[in-house]
């Protein structure tokens, strides 16, 4: 089965993912920074409401209103389940 990649330009004008029209934000975290030069990498899943599907991309956040949205691609991912069993003992 083919995953299916969208051009983030072709969906939003925006540098913020949160304000992609018709998607929600599922998980974006901090998966790198360089305080010398201000950048921070984020990695993102993001939910396309119509379809009910998953995408993951990064991106750049750098300076205080500047990332690399624009230029990235997201590609569709697949939920798993992951089941924890903690065992408490009193």
């Amino acid at each position: 089965m083919e995953r299916e990649i969208i051009n983030i330009r072709d969906i939003t004008g925006s540098d913020y993912p949160y304000d992609i029209e018709g998607y929600e934000m599922v998980e974006d975290d901090e998966c790198g920074f360089d305080a010398e030069h201000g950048f921070i990498d984020h990695k993102c899943v993001i939910y396309r409401k119509s379809d009910k599907k998953y995408f993951s991309f990064k991106y750049t956040q750098f300076g205080y209103n500047g990332t690399d949205l624009l230029k990235q691609k997201m590609k569709e991912v697949f939920p798993k389940e992951k089941t924890i069993t903690i065992t408490v003992y009193e």
